[in-house]
């Protein structure tokens, strides 16, 4: 899985910062969203760029689809956005 392969990468980097700062990305992005996420022949600092744009244009797109949402969908998506996160959490803590 794409999401495992990338939380194993960045728990590898020697920069604390930018190890801090790609996790908050992983975590708010679902595991499903990264299996179209390549970060082949790239290095650290080159694909840390890739995941920020990547993380922005989720979020636009998710954005976009949230404002079209019913009062349902939208606590049915807050609800899963949830339960994902404290997944990723317990994960992350294993």
């Amino acid at each position: 899985m794409v999401y495992d392969e990338l939380m194993k990468s960045v728990e590898a980097f020697d920069n604390e910062e930018l190890r801090d700062a790609a996790m908050k990305v992983l975590r708010k992005v679902p595991e499903k969203d990264w299996e179209e996420f390549d970060i082949t022949g790239l290095d650290e600092s080159e694909w840390i760029l890739k995941l920020a744009g990547f993380g922005m244009k989720w979020a636009k797109k998710t954005a976009g689809r949230v404002a079209n949402m019913t009062e349902a969908e939208a606590d049915e998506f807050d609800k899963e956005m949830r339960e994902m996160r404290e997944r990723k959490r317990r994960k992350a803590s294993d």
